[in-house]
């Protein structure tokens, strides 16, 4: 791997500037899920980098969406059960 290519894929893990702290996490997911399609556009043309790369995607942009069914959930129960679902997606991504 290119160093280029390193850079490109440490930055969709590292943490965003100081503000990361102050965002809404809805924002924060967001933004998490823009930078992993960007690493998945980096990503080399090898067939197992697209599985990889395809599976990094699913799971790295799912993450967004599990949390705002948490935030219309109807009960707490609910609450914890997509967090924890978003939790798994993120810890297939590779973050947890």
């Amino acid at each position: 791997m290119q160093k280029a290519e390193r850079s490109e894929v440490a930055s969709a893990f590292c943490l965003p500037p100081s503000d990361f702290p102050s965002k809404d996490l809805s924002i924060r997911t967001k933004d998490f899920a823009l930078r992993i399609i960007r690493l998945y556009k980096s990503l080399p043309e090898a067939v197992e980098a697209q599985v990889i790369g395809k599976q990094i995607l699913r799971s790295g942009t799912s993450v967004g969406a599990q949390y705002r069914e948490a935030k219309r959930a109807r009960s707490g129960a609910e609450v914890t059960s997509k967090m924890e679902s978003a939790l798994q997606e993120l810890e297939e991504t590779g973050i947890g």
